[in-house]
């Protein structure tokens, strides 16, 4: 498919990224078209700027934190009869 770069009109990159999670259109304050393209997965997750149809700028979305794995229990060594120490006094 191809990756996604500046200048590529906002059609070119929903061509290659997908449907994405939330489209905002608005005017800028030289009144032209301003659009926020934002994709949280797939193959290019992130926060696209276009000003006049180009893409200007990429941000990175935030990623969600990682579970903690669980900490392995430790499991007792079991003694076994060759195993003991004793200390013998004489």
């Amino acid at each position: 498919m191809g990756g996604v770069a500046l200048g590529m009109t906002e059609c070119q990159v929903v061509r290659r990224a997908g449907q994405p999670q939330n489209v905002e259109i608005s005017a800028d304050a030289a009144g032209e078209r301003a659009t926020v393209v934002t994709y949280l997965s797939g193959t290019a997750p992130g926060i696209y700027h276009f000003t006049a149809g180009r893409l200007k700028v990429i941000d990175s979305v935030p990623q969600a934190a990682k579970p903690e794995k669980p900490k392995k229990k430790t499991k007792p060594k079991p003694r076994t009869a060759g195993s003991a120490q004793h200390a013998y006094v004489q």
